[in-house]
């Protein structure tokens, strides 16, 4: 067990998906987030510029997995391709190394922006063939 205040492992994590629950997911990319930086000078003030936040952005939700016989996730990104709204809420949820839950990202209003399968290729080794989901979010909090 690693002494209190360690940094977890990054290879322990579970995802959770309105309608479909638990998926086994190889990697996950949160959302980065920032703030526009707004200029401002105040009134005749000599010393230049004031920094403000502006408003506040979000990147994607990138999850990749093997592809398995499922179709829950295609068909999550299908609801999207044919214009049918499709927002869920998503838990990413790291686990220490027994296995509990240490923290939690929930992300709400979620919606699939892009569906990516790697190529196929024909080669002698065994390749696992990755899916990838890019999703757009309405936020993100840590539970």
């Amino acid at each position: 067990m690693p002494p209190p205040g360690s940094p977890f492992l990054n290879s322990r994590f579970r995802v959770e998906i309105d309608q479909v629950g638990a998926v086994d997911f190889a990697e996950v990319i949160l959302p980065d987030s920032f703030a526009e930086v707004v200029e401002y000078r105040n009134g005749g003030d000599p010393r230049g510029s004031h920094k403000t936040a502006g408003t506040v952005h979000s990147g994607c939700l990138v999850l990749r997995r093997g592809v398995t016989e499922s179709n829950e996730i295609f068909a999550w990104w299908t609801n999207i391709a044919n214009g049918v709204p499709d927002r869920r809420n998503v838990a990413v949820i790291l686990l220490d190394e027994q296995l509990p839950p240490v923290k939690q990202w929930n992300l709400t209003g979620v919606w699939p922006s892009r569906y990516v399968v790697a190529p196929l290729v024909a080669a002698d080794e065994a390749v696992t063939l990755i899916e990838t989901i890019e999703c757009v979010t309405d936020g993100m909090q840590l539970a």
